[in-house]
């Protein structure tokens, strides 16, 4: 064991700095009280303890950034017990209930008995479903962490991935790339506006047709049929190629008609959503 010093001893140069700068902060106090004394007959009282506390205290603070100790010693600390690392498989296919409640039910039972069974150890726990993720590191808390695996559920949003509400009408291309990049990093859900129009063009005559998008305008004979057609055609071609991307990417899709109550629509999804990760 040595004997006393300190562990931070740069910090000792404020302190004779701090008690050196008090008596000038004194002197120039007195000063501008003299000069207050000529101009009034009340003047104001130089702060002298104000002064004097700040400098010893200014000290004291870097003695104690300093870190005095006396003595110190090294010991090796025995870390003993087990590392326990559990890697749980979290995927839609855990939802399958060829084991009772299913499988995902039964390794979260068996990797909470695991955990409570030890002592002295430390565990940690991994999920995967097509990526993998440390959900929390080596703990000696095993009671929170058999907790945490109780709580576990399977699917995309188990992976600490943010979850991405794309809302748009669909009705446009080349976004393909975008949407496989955010599938990559988010759990993306889209959510798809449309009215009836979109999808069947009424027998108005003749109308002027503007492209939101900032295409020309057009003019169209909407009584005709096969102008009708082909525009419902467009549309069916449309959705068709978006449904396949979906499915590809895993993106679920919400449905939602203009002018109708969403409210029951998005209800429906997080209640499909829920029963599809239990």
């Amino acid at each position: 064991m040595s004997g006393f010093g300190f562990g931070g001893p740069l910090w000792l140069v404020l302190a004779p700095v701090a008690l050196a700068l008090g008596p000038l902060a004194l002197a120039l106090a007195e000063r501008s009280a003299r000069r207050a004394r000529a101009l009034t007959r009340q003047p104001p009282r130089p702060r002298r303890a104000g002064i004097v506390a700040l400098a010893l205290a200014v000290a004291l603070a870097a003695v104690a950034a300093a870190q005095p100790r006396w003595g110190e010693r090294t010991v090796a600390v025995p870390t003993g017990g087990a590392r326990v690392v559990a890697v749980l498989d979290v995927s839609r296919s855990m939802g399958v209930t060829d084991v009772a409640p299913s499988r995902l039910a039964a390794a979260r039972a068996a990797v909470t008995g695991a955990f409570r069974a030890l002592s002295g150890d430390r565990a940690a726990l991994i999920v995967f479903a097509g990526d993998a993720r440390v959900r929390f590191p080596l703990t000696r808390d095993l009671d929170a962490a058999a907790v945490v695996v109780e709580n576990v559920r399977g699917g995309a949003l188990l992976l600490e991935r943010g979850t991405l509400f794309v809302v748009s009408d669909f009705l446009t291309e080349g976004y393909e790339r975008a949407l496989r990049a955010a599938a990559r990093r988010f759990d993306v859900i889209a959510v798809r506006i449309r009215e009836p129009l979109d999808g069947a063009l009424p027998a108005a005559g003749v109308v002027r047709l503007v492209d939101a998008e900032g295409g020309p305008a057009r003019e169209v004979d909407s009584d005709a049929g096969a102008v009708r057609d082909a525009w419902a055609a467009r549309v069916r071609a449309i959705d068709a190629a978006r449904e396949r991307l979906f499915g590809e990417l895993g993106i679920d899709e919400i449905r939602v008609v203009a002018g109708e109550d969403y409210v029951r629509a998005l209800l429906a999804f997080f209640r499909r959503r829920t029963r599809a990760v239990a």
